[in-house]
């Protein structure tokens, strides 16, 4: 008799699939020396040695991404305009008057106990003081209307911006101002070059990406 060569056992799962066939099957999108692009609207992959910033593909992405944080930070300050970038309100810290006149009172508001129930609860002039931040009162970029509180350019509504109010406007002159109000107030580290943020807002209509450029 002769002796025939043993070929190895095929293996297969459950389902009677070779895992070869799987193994197959599961394709990088990306080699070990790419990555994709930082920016939420780029899916571009890039080599890692050319990274722009460690995490973009291109400065225009890393541009875009920082002129987008920029502007949602400003945003969503309801003190300003999400149109014109102009200052519609503003806070006073309260005077001493003010305190004497509304912090030595006592108070009292609903709210619920340990146990869920509904209670009235009383509240001094420490409690008084913690919560007020300041007076609140609109500057002269804005006024009154039917729509409430109405900003110069014409926008009514905080929570929507619009290209064509922006366009009647100095807007990248208040989108710098607001900007180094922002850091003077401690909350930003930066700040915004008018000139540059309108050259290249006039060379592209691509805000984030020019509001990312300007900034230094």
């Amino acid at each position: 008799m002769t002796n025939q060569p043993r070929r190895a056992p095929t293996v297969v799962d459950s389902g009677g699939h070779s895992p070869a066939l799987s193994l197959s099957m599961s394709v990088q999108t990306t080699r070990p020396d790419e990555d994709t692009c930082a920016f939420p609207d780029c899916d571009a992959a890039f080599s890692v040695p050319n990274a722009v910033r460690g995490s973009y593909c291109s400065q225009d992405c890393a541009d875009r991404h920082d002129g987008r944080r920029l502007l949602r930070h400003l945003r969503q300050d309801h003190r300003v305009c999400s149109s014109c970038f102009r200052l519609k309100k503003d806070v006073e810290v309260p005077s001493e008057i003010f305190e004497q006149e509304h912090f030595d009172r006592t108070g009292s508001g609903w709210t619920r106990d340990d146990d869920g129930r509904v209670t009235l609860e009383f509240y001094g002039q420490d409690t008084a003081r913690e919560a007020v931040v300041g007076i609140q009162h609109h500057t002269e970029h804005a006024s009154m209307g039917p729509h409430g509180l109405e900003c110069e350019c014409g926008a009514v509504d905080h929570d929507s911006e619009s290209d064509l109010l922006r366009s009647r406007e100095a807007w990248h002159w208040w989108l710098a101002v607001t900007t180094r109000l922002h850091r003077a107030e401690g909350q930003r580290d930066d700040a915004v070059d008018p000139v540059t943020l309108a050259d290249v807002y006039w060379a592209t209509d691509d805000l984030e990406l020019a509001a990312g450029r300007a900034l230094s």
